[in-house]
């Protein structure tokens, strides 16, 4: 990292240098800090403030007084500085390289998507200098999660009217609910990566010493080797995750577990038994409360294998193994068949649009698998150590951190016999379909105007109105939102039928 000094400048306030090359003004550390926040230009009224490694911090005090209301944020390149990080709101470590996924994951689950895209960053111009490489690797992962959070911004808003709507059908439509009895019966969890075919006759064979939780999207593949799940987990909002559950309504004996925002027919949500899953943000869960509908906890993730293995520790206290999870481009099907959506897919192959040139695209880099394999590679511990990504001896092409491959010898050791299985228990939903969609009309009612709603419902639009920091366009905007609410609400009215 290099040799740091301190000394005192002209002025008797602390100053230093690295390698020889002066990080704070040798006269007047505070005046330099001063024009440093002075000449920050932003387009837009910024949330966060990120600087990357302010030593010193002089900064941060002319920053607070030039932005009241966003919080200041540092990327530390040394633990040298440490004594300053009370004079930020929060305090990011990258000494090392090997540091960049972590960092990155750190950033956007700090502050968020909305934060990201409403943080100003910048460099403390003489750090980034005397720390070139260490600075050059965190723009890269800054960037990285600018990226990443305007992906996912965008999903939002591109699926937030679908959810809402979902949420007005699902709590229109559940009749037979049900939760789960926690146990210390081990978990597998299936995904539909290729490496689940080389372990589903495994999966037969030890049946009846787990509990089988599988992803909606690998249903078709068990369906089709005899192999019944004990619940079934599904969170996406878009129409394929409706095509992944067709199979249910021929399989009405299989429980589902679905947040109030996932995308399921009438037909599933009347027949099959629901565990219903409540995020702690969003209006869909609370308007299922308010239909009084019980629900049981879940973490919103990008992945549903993410949220499954989440949902999983909670209710055992026995390990938890994922078969099928290769977050991984694939020269052949990315998935293992059969699997609802290519079948779906492949209808509209054709001597000109083969299905060659389909499943192409699957070869090159996803970046949504990207994101999902850095989201499991930089889980805590506590994580780690109880989740494992397990395959009949299948050559994964990534490493997912600190998760462990392993195979059915490994899960045979880690396996009591003589565990507490987990239990199916119904319940009661507390109003009859008439009432509900009174609770449904009455929520939407209350919650339309207020800006929680506004936020939920257009984020994108909502967040463009917010760090808008010119007044008539401001009025203009909000004019826009406005509108596009009504036109939503009039939808919602319509597929809830009240």
């Amino acid at each position: 990292m290099g040799e740091i000094t301190f000394f005192t400048a002209k002025n008797g306030s602390t100053s230093c240098s690295v390698n020889g090359i002066t990080i704070h003004s040798s006269y007047n550390p505070e005046h330099e800090a001063e024009r440093f926040a002075a000449n920050l230009s932003s387009p837009f009224l910024p949330s966060f403030i990120l600087i990357t490694e302010p030593a010193v911090s002089y900064c941060a005090d002319f920053l607070r007084q030039r932005f009241p209301d966003a919080k200041l944020c540092a990327v530390r390149y040394t633990d040298a500085f440490k004594d300053y990080d009370k004079k930020w709101d929060i305090v990011f470590y990258l000494e090392k390289k090997s540091d960049f996924r972590l960092f990155e994951e750190q950033l956007f689950n700090k502050l968020g998507e909305e934060g990201i895209c409403t943080c100003l960053s910048a460099s403390w111009p003489s750090s980034a200098k005397a720390f070139a490489e260490t600075d050059c690797t965190a723009w890269t992962a800054i960037k990285n999660a600018t990226i990443k959070s305007r992906t996912v911004l965008f999903s939002r808003s591109y699926f937030a009217e679908r959810s809402l709507r979902n949420a007005c059908i699902f709590c229109k439509s559940i009749k037979n609910t049900a939760t789960l009895q926690k146990g210390s019966q081990p978990i597998i969890i299936t995904a539909s990566g290729p490496s689940l075919e080389t372990s589903v006759s495994l999966l037969k064979k030890y049946r009846n010493l787990y509990f089988l939780l599988a992803a909606s999207s690998s249903l078709s593949v068990l369906l089709a080797n005899s192999l019944i799940p004990d619940l079934i987990i599904s969170t996406d909002t878009g129409w394929w995750a409706e095509k992944h559950l067709t199979q249910l309504i021929k399989y009405t004996d299989i429980p589902l577990a679905i947040p109030a925002d996932g995308g399921c027919s009438r037909q599933i949500l009347e027949k099959s038994t629901i565990i219903p899953l409540q995020y702690d943000d969003g209006p869909e869960s609370a308007m299922a409360a308010e239909c009084g509908i019980k629900m049981m906890h879940a973490e919103r993730n990008g992945t549903v294998s993410g949220t499954a293995a989440q949902f999983a520790l909670n209710i055992t206290s026995a390990n938890v193994f994922i078969c099928g999870l290769d977050l991984a481009e694939s020269t052949g099907f990315q998935h293992t068949q059969p699997n609802a959506l290519e079948n779906w897919n492949s209808a509209g192959d054709s001597r000109l649009n083969t299905k060659e040139l389909r499943m192409s695209s699957s070869q090159f880099n996803s970046s949504s698998l990207k994101i999902y394999r850095n989201w499991f590679s930089v889980q805590p511990e506590t994580f780690s150590k109880r989740v494992f990504r397990l395959s009949n001896k299948y050559t994964f092409k990534n490493s997912l951190g600190k998760i462990q491959d392993v195979n059915f010898d490994f899960f045979l050791k880690k396996t009591d016999q003589n565990s507490i299985k987990l239990k199916i228990l119904p319940c009661a939903v507390k109003y009859d379909n008439i009432q509900r969609r009174k609770k449904i009309a009455e929520f939407i009612e209350q919650s339309k105007g207020c800006s929680e709603w506004l936020h939920n419902a257009f984020p994108a639009e909502y967040l463009s109105w917010k760090r808008c920091p010119d007044s008539d366009n401001k009025i203009k905007k909000l004019g826009e939102l406005k509108l596009k609410n009504s036109q939503l609400i009039e939808k919602l009215k319509k597929a809830a039928d009240v």
